[in-house]
């Protein structure tokens, strides 16, 4: 798994005693998002749930935005899919599609989920994570520590014998921030954010299993 620090981002999320003040997560689930971790074992076929929870420090009122790049590192047969366009509400304020590329600098056979408008991946590119301001908001504001903010789907294909890292980066200076009070009109940016990533381990299936299994046992026949 990769964690991303910001400038005096302390070790940590949310929950912890030394949390950042805001953060994006990724975790996994197998379950279509009813139970979340940060790795899966997943068979071949599968479909992977991937959401990033957007979290703050218990120092702030709430997590205000969060513009971030999010890629994973393989593509070898997998098929990766927006969940009703990605953002979930109330973290879909303002007019911020996302899109799906498989092209960009790090890896040819990767994927990655970006502002829609930018299949040259720039480097002002970036899903944008955000919510209205609580003042604005009323009863829709979120104000819990953790909460879902972007979802998307990976459908596991072959090989098995693999991991599908999922990793968010290219956060920049001012995409980040935090509302401090109930009756906040604008989010205040802040450098001390906190990234981390999921890993969705490629697993083979019972039935790959005996086949590989049936396989060795027919070669040592034929030199026996």
């Amino acid at each position: 798994m990769t964690k991303i620090f910001g400038v005096i981002a302390l070790a940590g999320l949310a929950t912890g005693a030394n949390a950042a003040l805001v953060g994006l997560n990724a975790m996994v689930s197998l379950d279509g998002g009813m139970t979340w971790s940060e790795s899966v074992n997943a068979n071949v076929g599968a479909t992977v749930t991937v959401g990033i929870f957007c979290e703050h420090d218990a120092s702030v009122y709430g997590f205000g935005t969060g513009v971030a790049r999010i890629r994973g590192n393989t593509l070898a047969g997998d098929s990766v899919a927006l969940v009703s366009g990605g953002r979930v509400a109330p973290f879909n304020f303002g007019n911020s599609p996302a899109g799906i590329f498989t092209n960009f600098a790090d890896a040819n056979t990767g994927f990655r989920i970006d502002a829609a408008s930018d299949a040259g991946d720039s480097a002002a590119g970036g899903v944008s994570i955000t919510q209205r301001d609580p003042s604005s908001a009323g009863g829709s504001y979120v104000s819990a520590p953790s909460a879902l903010g972007f979802l998307f789907t990976v459908t596991v294909g072959n090989p098995f014998g693999r991991s599908i890292n999922i990793v968010l980066d290219q956060v920049r200076q001012g995409s980040m921030a935090y509302h401090s009070s109930s009756s906040s009109t604008r989010g205040t940016n802040t450098t001390d954010w906190s990234v981390d990533g999921a890993v969705i381990n490629v697993v083979p299936t019972p039935a790959s299993l005996a086949l590989v299994g049936l396989g060795g046992l027919v070669a040592g026949r034929r030199r026996r």
